[in-house]
């Protein structure tokens, strides 16, 4: 006779943190600010236990639309993505990650993800592994009509990624949501 068990529920760890809002992509103090924050509560999320640390949307920065408005700070206008410090974002990403190896640490990181212009660039969440490497990136799906009009390209599908057994999907700017996975065992 044939039965399924269930294995024991795994157990993932998560740290939620939220950051100080920064607004101007193109301040490079900023940025570098932000991408210290990050690696802090990093330090504290291992310090604590966590096996995954998830951070909000714009974490590393989220650009303002009247900021970013090629028509002035007094009118909402298309995204001037040439402000952006791309290359201080950059770095501040590949320094995150090589925390996250250290560490051993999964992350979850908001940040603008260029693409090749003219494309306006996704508001995007990239999971960073224990590695250090960036193994998948979420896009935001749903964007309000001032973000679809002026400032960014929409992503088109859901990601998903696993962590020590546990699959985490992440499927929209409401939050994140992990599952055990499920394993039958066939007993004899």
């Amino acid at each position: 006779m044939e039965t399924e068990a269930m294995s024991e529920p795994k157990r993932l760890r998560m740290a939620v943190a939220q950051t100080t809002l920064r607004e101007d992509p193109s301040n490079s103090v900023q940025l570098r600010e932000s991408g210290r924050e990050i690696r802090c509560l990093m330090c504290l999320a291992h310090e604590a236990g966590a096996r995954l640390i998830h951070f909000p949307e714009g974490a590393t920065c989220s650009p303002h639309k009247r900021i970013m408005s090629s028509d002035g700070c007094e009118k909402v206008g298309a995204a001037d993505w040439n402000r952006v410090q791309w290359d201080v974002l950059q770095q501040e990403l590949n320094q995150t990650a090589a925390l996250a190896r250290e560490l051993r640490l999964w992350v979850v990181l908001g940040s603008v993800h260029r693409l090749t212009p003219p494309h306006r660039p996704h508001n995007s969440l990239y999971v960073i592994s224990e590695r250090g490497e960036v193994v998948t990136r979420y896009d935001e799906r749903m964007l309000s009509k001032t973000k679809l009009t002026f400032m960014y390209t929409p992503g088109c599908i859901p990601v998903t990624f696993q962590v020590d057994g546990s699959t985490v999907w992440m499927l929209g700017w409401h939050g994140m949501s992990v599952y055990r996975s499920v394993q039958r065992v066939r007993a004899a």
